[in-house]
């Protein structure tokens, strides 16, 4: 049995290959998007919307190893994405100017401190319980 730091460990790898290219869907699709219908917040909001999809699925089947349809855990997915957003608004846009810094060193401030903990609420909360897949569930007889 792999012990509990091990298994921290490989999540929290896995964690990260999901952020990376998440973050490179992104930037992608800002401009693929863009070079199509122009720049503007709709595309915006559809490439975070996309992004935001593909990070979902991404942290459930293959950093936490969850069955995405769990509705509970893509709910509470959400609140911490939602509760990211906030925390990056009030440090880019309130703590830093109240510390006269750039927003440049402020959106850093959110950039160290952010994917931590997300992942911590993640992995305690969001994909805390364990799922079963659709092959457990018809094994079960659900």
């Amino acid at each position: 049995m792999r012990s509990i730091n091990t298994v921290l460990l490989s999540e929290f790898l896995r964690y990260g290959v999901v952020g990376a290219i998440t973050a490179l869907l992104f930037v992608g699709a800002i401009g693929v998007i863009s070079s199509i219908a122009g720049p503007g917040i709709f595309v915006t909001a559809l490439c975070y919307g996309v992004a935001v999809c593909f990070q979902y699925m991404g942290h459930a089947r293959f950093t936490f190893k969850r069955d995405p349809a769990n509705a509970k855990q893509g709910r509470r997915f959400l609140v911490i994405n939602a509760l990211g957003l906030s925390l990056s608004v009030l440090v880019v846009n309130g703590l830093g100017p109240a510390l006269s810094l750039r927003p440049e060193w402020s959106a850093l401030i959110v950039i160290a401190i952010l994917p931590a903990l997300n992942f911590l609420l993640f992995r305690y909360w969001a994909f805390s319980t364990p799922t079963q897949n659709r092959d457990q569930r018809l094994s079960n007889g659900a």
